[in-house]
């Protein structure tokens, strides 16, 4: 992770007695020039990456498998044999206090959208990477994903 953002990685790879050093990445961009430059050299490399982000629909990756905890997972508690990475970040819809009053339906439908990592991933590599129009992707991903945005309008129609 960037410098900035703290000691995180390296507190768990200490924690957890890994035998790396962790390394700041500096910036996302720097983070995406070291991983692509592992890729192609075919070199190993251990990062930690936050989603959704374009690189993981542009390669594929072996995912490194924490502990199942019961509770939160604190990260300054972890030891070998424990660890749980990160406390997983959310993200959350919000709206004017006065929307579902107002627009029960369309509320319901917003309540039960939820978009995969993977979709995300996918458009986000469209869109930024590959310059693609976001209104051409949002309507391919509309064609291809019918069963699971139908379901939405289905609980708003309720």
């Amino acid at each position: 992770y960037p410098a900035d953002w703290g000691t995180r990685s390296r507190d768990v790879v200490e924690a957890i007695d890994l035998p790396f050093t962790a390394v700041a990445g500096g910036s996302e961009g720097a983070m995406v020039a070291e991983l692509t430059s592992a890729l192609a050299a075919e070199d190993p490399i251990l990062m930690m990456m936050w989603q959704p982000h374009w690189i993981f629909a542009a390669h594929d990756f072996n995912w490194v498998e924490w502990n199942q905890i019961d509770g939160e997972c604190s990260e300054e508690t972890q030891e070998r044999d424990t660890a749980c990475g990160f406390a997983q970040a959310t993200v959350n819809k919000v709206a004017w206090s006065g929307f579902e009053e107002k627009w029960p339906a369309a509320f319901a439908m917003l309540s039960a959208m939820t978009l995969t990592n993977a979709d995300e991933n996918a458009a986000i590599l469209a869109v930024d990477n590959e310059g693609r129009d976001v209104t051409e992707v949002a309507a391919e991903w509309l064609v291809n994903n019918e069963t699971t945005w139908q379901g939405w309008i289905d609980t708003a129609m309720q």
